[in-house]
């Protein structure tokens, strides 16, 4: 996936720099439809995404384990931008054939992930138990999710 946003990284760069612009417009606007007349814009949605994705192995707020899950993040949304982009693709977002034979190297790049039932039942169970843990930790004051440091007990 890296080689795939560095790719995509030179063919953005390459883009006059109005589409950023336009693309945020669009945003702002959720003018969908015309988002899907724009030209450029199918390659900054992948790229988007993907770098989304690979940020996910970055979240946490470096208090380490059990306080962050790195990796259930990534694996998560590597499924966000997976049905996201058949969405986009069935919203008709691909037009050229270009854009058709990207989306589809990415999806098709990340269908082992997807389809793996072992990952997928292993995500779902490290996600009830991060949930019972963030419980825990809220009725024990420990490490509070929103605060930049431990609770203070009084």
């Amino acid at each position: 996936m890296r080689k795939r946003v560095r790719t995509l990284n030179s063919s953005i760069a390459a883009e006059p720099p109005q589409l950023v612009e336009t693309f945020l417009s669009l945003i702002e606007t959720e003018d969908v439809t015309t988002a899907c007349d724009t030209e450029g814009l199918p390659q900054m949605v992948i790229h988007t995404l993907m770098a989304w994705a690979l940020e996910g192995k970055n979240q946490g707020q470096g208090r380490g384990f059990p306080f962050d899950q790195p990796y259930m993040i990534f694996y998560q949304r590597l499924v966000t931008a997976y049905t996201l982009l058949g969405q986009f693709s069935q919203s008709g977002l691909f037009k050229t054939a270009k854009e058709k034979k990207l989306y589809s190297t990415i999806r098709r790049d990340l269908q082992p992930v997807i389809r793996d039932s072992v990952l997928k039942r292993a995500s779902d169970k490290m996600q009830e138990k991060v949930d019972i843990f963030i419980r825990l930790r809220s009725a024990m004051r420990i490490t509070l999710p929103d605060s930049g440091e431990q609770a203070r007990f009084e």
